[in-house]
């Protein structure tokens, strides 16, 4: 009825409507080509001829209305990759084909997104251009978007329908959306029903990928799973030869972990292919994962003990899994170590080692071997000189001299606070030392703090070490104020020695300035000190501190002297100095044994139930080092940490001894030597080195990190990794700096399957050789990649949260009807619909039609009765 309503329309020319009077003459005009005719012929001619005059009339006044419709452009972009195989891509053009018709005139276009982009101007056209598509195709979703923003007819108003998953392979979709926002348009999301069931390896997983010689090795291979299903998993090696096969294995919808195993029983790179099948799975491609692991030969161990000990220890290696070859050696190695992977030193006579023997030592440790430490009667006393390298080799330290004096003793802290002190936390930092070393102390033991600037005071009057708690609070309270005076502290500390009943009486004494009261006129004190044969020894602390004074006051103290530039050596320096003052390193009481939660020494083992130890040797750890069990003052009774390429463990008690006598009877005492020997062995990367490696994007990429002791990114290093791939072809490469503590190379991948990369040489370039002679501590470091299929083919490739996404960032909506594509957010436009061409086409025909009324003859029975009634 909107046709009929007469007020929508409006004239071009209205005062044509006059020339409709005229159409009167009609009536006037006397046709003599109808003289004698019917007058029912002549008033039908008539009334056609006005009928048409003013349909012609009404035609030439130009009517026409207006009337409001979309200003809209709309482009469909439709997903053709690997991952629209199975039948989704038969749904997308269905939707096309139904959204294509209902646009009506609404210009449009079609991007076709996968192995290649193309703009079509219809379906058809699409649809005889894509036949089918291949499974490995990445979906081009960020670059179908771009050329989709350069598809469009100009309007206000532009709408991207997006017919697809959302598996994108290339990362460039969300930029690509935040492109549209900018210029207008919306993006409508359209996914398919998830259709059929779709089954993936999407990983295998080797652990630390290395294993022994007739060991089991084993690996996992990740299953993703869109519905949950029953299958088999396969592990196969770069023969095609079946290793281990796993049927009936129940996969959830998600992630499922398949163990498998098989026997390492030939030496070298072993690449490993895991196949999972499913019946019913949607794809094929990407049912496969790879990954590698290295078989190592058998390990060769020499037992440097006593033939007795050695035999006891011989019969742990025997119990071993893969137990190595072995032989015992004298305790005194003065045998060759060439060819050992293991050297077990059991209560070694630390006192007289070195020369050859040491180097010897330090050699075989630092080109990769393990060497296992165990304590004993011998108390792995170190003497002072001419042991430095003894003394690095090992993951902690002991005390520098023996002493005997036995406790209760008293130490009193003088601690400088000038401001000086407030440079670089030096203050913090020393009296973090000094709350590190009371802690060293029996609890019977007397300790006091006193602080010095201009005046002395008594931080931490004289207290129970045992109050460590409550003498750490006090510290936490202090800062730093006033210039520096050292002989009024000393003379409070003295004056709290003399009143002490205690049999060691010793003062320790931290400065970096220079005193205003001097060692001349001031320094009666410290004579009083040796006289009453009390101790005092002094540090120095950097380049200010009065270098000079202070080691004069420990040598009329009869104590030592210290100087340290760095000032993260404070604590270890304090550490030392309570162990000299404190008594031999060597402790025979009974003691509780604690174990570090989810230690790798002590898998298997029920750590609540390990016995008591009789004795061990007391030490402090050093940093970078990995404790497994420790006395209940933190202690270290078992430690380890790597040295150049290999690694040292370290257990300070004994092994079959009088200390460890409760053990005897302890049931788990083999499978605890067992985890120390095979940990050892095996160990893990140091906690500061890591290596990554994937396959990306057609290469194998290589990332190496490593840190030092202070947790700094280590950039001084020359770093060569090798990389074994399928064909079972070792390579060299060289990894380049490529940020802090990174080192990375990129090499082609030209076949399927894994890869092992390894790094061992890692170096300083240039300069002085560090403590390892060169080679960085963290031993060989290895990582399996293997080749992996696109994503478009992994299971789960319904991609919804970044479908959402894209539909947010351009205000658009996912799985929308047509209607609010058509009409939500749309502008509108007038669009001006002239009505007179089918007036005048009306006009035309009428005029037609009077025309034949009035040349048409009449048959001649009609002309008779004319005739007639003539």
């Amino acid at each position: 009825m909107e046709a009929l309503d007469l007020s929508q329309y409006q004239l071009d020319r209205p005062q044509v409507l006059w020339a409709g009077l005229l159409v009167v003459l009609f009536f006037l005009l006397r046709e003599r080509g109808l003289a004698g005719w019917p007058r029912v012929r002549l008033f039908v001619s008539t009334l056609v001829r006005c009928f048409a005059a003013l349909v012609l009339v009404l035609a030439l006044a130009g009517p026409h209305r207006f009337e409001e419709r979309p200003d809209l452009s709309l482009v469909f972009l439709v997903d053709t990759s690997g991952s629209s195989s199975g039948g989704r891509l038969t749904g997308y053009m269905d939707t096309l084909d139904d959204w294509w018709e209902a646009k009506g005139d609404v210009p449009a276009a079609v991007v076709a997104a996968g192995a290649g982009i193309h703009t079509h101007t219809s379906p058809d056209e699409l649809r005889s251009e894509v036949v089918g598509v291949d499974e490995s195709t990445p979906t081009a979703l960020g670059p179908g978007i771009e050329l989709a923003l350069e598809s469009f007819e100009p309007a206000r108003s532009r709408a991207l329908v997006v017919l697809s998953d959302g598996a994108v392979s290339d990362g460039r979709a969300e930029r690509a959306a935040e492109v549209a926002n900018i210029r207008g348009v919306r993006l409508f999301p359209v996914p398919p029903d998830e259709g059929r069931m779709t089954v993936a390896a999407v990983g295998l997983e080797t652990g630390d990928a290395v294993v022994m010689e007739g060991a089991d090795a084993r690996v996992e291979v990740l299953v993703e799973a869109s519905d949950p299903a029953t299958g088999t998993v396969v592990l196969t090696d770069a023969q095609g030869k079946e290793l281990a096969r796993a049927a009936g294995v129940t996969l959830e919808a998600g992630r499922t972990s398949v163990p498998l195993s098989f026997p390492a029983d030939r030496v070298g790179v072993v690449t490993l292919t895991g196949t999972v099948q499913v019946e019913g799975d949607l794809f094929a491609a990407d049912d496969r994962a790879h990954g590698a692991l290295e078989v190592i030969g058998t390990p060769r161990a020499l037992i440097a003990a006593d033939p007795e000990t050695g035999r006891r220890f011989a019969r742990v290696l025997d119990s071993l899994e893969s137990p190595p070859t072995h032989e015992i050696v004298s305790p005194s190695l003065d045998t060759s170590l060439e060819g050992a992977d293991l050297l077990a030193w059991i209560d070694p006579d630390l006192k007289g080692f070195g020369g050859e023997r040491v180097e010897r030592l330090r050699t075989f440790v630092r080109k990769g071997g393990r060497l296992l430490v165990v304590g004993g009667e011998q108390g792995l006393q170190i003497s002072d000189e001419g042991q430095d390298e003894i003394k690095e080799l090992l993951p902690v330290r002991f005390p520098k001299t023996e002493r005997k004096e036995p406790a209760p003793l008293i130490v009193v802290y003088c601690v400088d606070r000038s401001d000086s002190m407030g440079r670089a936390a030096k203050f913090e930092i020393a009296l973090t030392a000094v709350a590190e070393s009371i802690a060293l102390l029996d609890p019977e033991s007397l300790v006091g703090v006193v602080t010095f600037s201009d005046l002395p005071r008594w931080a931490v009057p004289v207290t129970p070490a045992g109050e460590l708690e409550t003498i750490r609070a006090r510290l936490a309270e202090l800062t730093v104020a006033g210039g520096t005076s050292i002989y009024p502290a000393i003379q409070e500390g003295y004056e709290a020695l003399i009143e002490a009943d205690a049999k060691l009486k010793h003062i320790i004494l931290l400065s970096d300035g220079q005193s205003t009261s001097r060692l001349e006129r001031d320094g009666e004190v410290v004579h009083n000190v040796a006289r009453r044969k009390f101790t005092l020894s002094t540090v120095a602390i950097g380049r200010e501190a009065d270098q000079k004074e202070l080691k004069a006051v420990a040598e009329i103290g009869q104590g030592r002297y210290y100087y340290t530039e760095d000032f993260a050596t404070i604590p270890q320096i304090l550490l030392d100095e309570t162990m000299t003052v404190v008594r031999s390193n060597k402790i025979e009481t009974r003691i509780d044994v604690h174990a570090v939660d989810d230690s790798r020494f002590l898998s298997g083992i029920d750590a609540e139930k390990i016995p008591d130890l009789q004795g061990y040797v007391r030490s402090r750890q050093k940093t970078t080092t990995e404790l497994a069990l420790a006395t209940e003052r933190g202690e270290p009774l078992l430690v380890s940490w790597h040295h150049g390429r290999g690694v040292v463990t370290l257990f300070t008690s004994d092994f079959g001894g009088p200390w460890s006598a409760e053990w005897g009877d302890w049931k788990q005492r083999s499978a605890f030597w067992r985890g120390v020997v095979r940990e050892t062995l095996s160990p893990l990367p140091a906690p500061d080195v890591g290596l990554e490696a994937g396959v990306e994007a057609g290469e194998l990429r290589l990332t190496y990190s490593i840190l030092d002791a202070l947790k700094n990114p280590r950039n001084d290093l020359t770093v060569t990794g090798r990389v074994t791939g399928p064909d079972g072809v070792g390579r060299e490469v060289a990894l380049t700096a490529a940020g802090p503590g990174r080192y990375a190379a990129a090499l082609p991948v030209t076949r399927e399957g894994g890869y092992l990369v390894s790094v061992d040489s890692v170096q300083r370039r240039a300069g002085a050789l560090d403590a390892s002679g060169g080679v960085v501590p963290g031993g060989a470091v290895r990582a399996s990649a293997g080749t992996g299929h696109p994503d478009e083919t992994r299971a789960g490739t319904l991609n919804l949260p970044l479908l959402r996404r894209l539909a947010e960032l351009t205000s658009g909506r996912l799985s929308p009807g047509f209607a609010e594509v058509l009409e939500e957010g749309v502008e509108m436009r007038l669009s001006r619909i002239d009505s007179w061409p089918p007036l005048l086409w009306a006009a035309l025909a009428l005029f037609g039609i009077d025309l034949a009324i009035r040349r048409l003859y009449l048959p001649r029975w009609l002309s008779r009765d004319r005739r007639s009634a003539a």
